[in-house]
């Protein structure tokens, strides 16, 4: 499977990024894709960041501090080294260890990553059965293929 990054302890032994001062929210952030490089010896480099839309949002609506008022998302992006791309979804708010939100840093590249879907969705002609219309459905998934493990990490409880 994927790396898991283990994030700073912010304040009171709390994860989350709203526990944490910037420069903790930015070293988890940077960590964690740097562990993917260190991991692989250089040979994988992360391209992608995939976040939860409230996490991003709140990175967007915070400001780094030290005189700035540019926020943490807008520095972030300006000063990492690799991650050209940031995408958001609702579905990371719950795919994380017991159900919390989950970023994800990948290279975004089918030679690594590919989703595999064996049986593409099809509908059925509907059908008169009693007084209703039926219409069935089918598809199948393999889900998400991984080539290459260590070219991927998540990074929990943010």
């Amino acid at each position: 499977g994927a790396l898991t990054y283990t994030p700073t302890t912010g304040v009171g032994g709390l994860l989350t990024f709203a526990s944490k001062s910037a420069d903790e929210v930015l070293l988890d952030l940077n960590g964690a894709p740097n562990q993917i490089v260190s991991a692989s010896n250089e040979i994988e480099i992360p391209n992608t960041a995939l976040f939860p839309t409230s996490v991003w949002l709140a990175l967007a609506a915070r400001r780094v501090g030290d005189g700035t008022s540019e926020q943490i998302s807008s520095y972030w992006l300006r000063t990492v080294q690799n991650i050209k791309r940031v995408e958001t979804t609702y579905k990371a708010e719950t795919a994380g260890a017991s159900s919390t939100p989950r970023i994800t840093f990948y290279r975004n590249d089918p030679l690594r990553i590919e989703y595999a879907l064996s049986q593409p969705f099809e509908q059925f002609a509907p059908q008169a059965k009693d007084n209703m219309i039926v219409t069935n459905c089918h598809m199948r998934t393999a889900g998400v293929i991984l080539k290459l493990p260590k070219s991927m990490i998540y990074l929990d409880r943010v």
